[in-house]
């Protein structure tokens, strides 16, 4: 067997499934992300994290929320960051504002934070 087959069959995914929150007196927010980490130096999260946000306010509501995911390759390169991320930016109409991320690393442990 050679190096090359020794080190791929190493290679595993190991998913994750971060679900970062916040909350104060005017909102609740949450993402749900799901990806892996392949124990080789990548991972990813495949897809635009669920959002969930509620205003404790009455008349406010949430501003659409931008959101989306990239890998560890895009995260390495931007950020300086190994991590593959499912990200929001969540706004309200009475100018309540949250920025959520969920990280999966190169070894499938999750991650993150809304602040």
């Amino acid at each position: 067997m050679n190096v090359a087959s020794v080190l791929t069959s190493s290679c595993y995914d190991t998913w994750a499934n971060p679900t970062p929150w916040g909350t104060d007196v005017i909102s609740y927010v949450s993402i749900n992300a799901v990806g892996y980490g392949n124990h080789c130096g990548y991972a990813v999260v495949p897809s635009i994290p669920t959002v969930r946000a509620i205003c404790h306010i009455p008349f406010c509501a949430t501003v659409y929320p931008q959101a989306g995911a990239y890998d560890s390759n895009y995260g390495a390169t931007h950020f300086n960051d190994r991590r593959a991320a499912g990200w929001a930016n969540i706004n309200f109409s009475i100018g309540d504002f949250w920025a959520c991320r969920a990280y999966v690393d190169t070894s499938g442990n999750g991650s993150g934070f809304c602040s």
